[in-house]
């Protein structure tokens, strides 16, 4: 038995020797897009047949995956393209029969806005929920989990950058004075960006 555009596997082998002239397959299994597919199948002499189709659906989610957001982003601002993330099969089908929860988290900083949500038809869409990161600039991680099924976890990287400054700090400056003398310590100043 063959088929293109998918895979055919089987605990054993695709093939079959007839026994008064019936081919009894057993443990076969087909791998790939959702999709409707035929089997053919083909004897030695080269006499051919081809099976009625054969509709295959999403199986049982194995992966998370991201499939948007902000990679770049300044320190407490919204991302601009928030996260969207799919829930798919070993096959990279989304799983559309999911409706499991969604919750994203992430590593080195604080992360805001709604970050739980209900996939909707394998999808959880974070756009308007108002994800932001707030902390110190670097490479920082989201991980989007699921815990049904299984538990089953996706990541992606936003490096962050210096955010909107916020304050002006003083350091350096001088506790006491001689009149018209300069000072011993000159003060300095920066401004910085909110950091929790």
């Amino acid at each position: 038995a063959s088929l293109t555009g998918a895979s055919l596997t089987s605990s054993g082998v695709v093939t079959a020797t007839a026994s008064s002239g019936v081919a009894t397959f057993a443990g076969l299994k087909l791998t790939g897009a959702v999709n409707n597919y035929t089997l053919v199948f083909t004897t030695t002499g080269g006499v051919s047949q081809t099976s009625q189709p054969i509709s295959l659906t999403v199986g049982a989610a194995t992966t998370v995956v991201f499939t948007g957001g902000s990679t770049t982003m300044p320190n407490d601002q919204v991302l601009t393209v928030q996260p969207i993330v799919e829930i798919r099969d070993v096959s990279g089908n989304v799983v559309t029969t999911s409706n499991t929860l969604v919750t994203l988290t992430a590593s080195g900083t604080v992360i805001g806005g709604t970050v739980s949500m209900n996939a909707v038809a394998g999808v959880a869409d974070f756009v308007g929920k108002g994800v932001k990161l707030t902390g110190s600039t670097g490479s920082k991680t989201i991980t989007a989990t699921i815990t049904s099924p299984s538990t089953l976890t996706g990541t992606m990287t936003v490096a962050v950058t210096y955010g909107t400054a916020t304050k002006l700090a003083v350091s350096a400056a001088t506790v006491s004075a001689t009149n018209h003398v300069i000072f011993s310590a000159q003060p300095t100043d920066r401004k910085s960006t909110r950091l929790n």
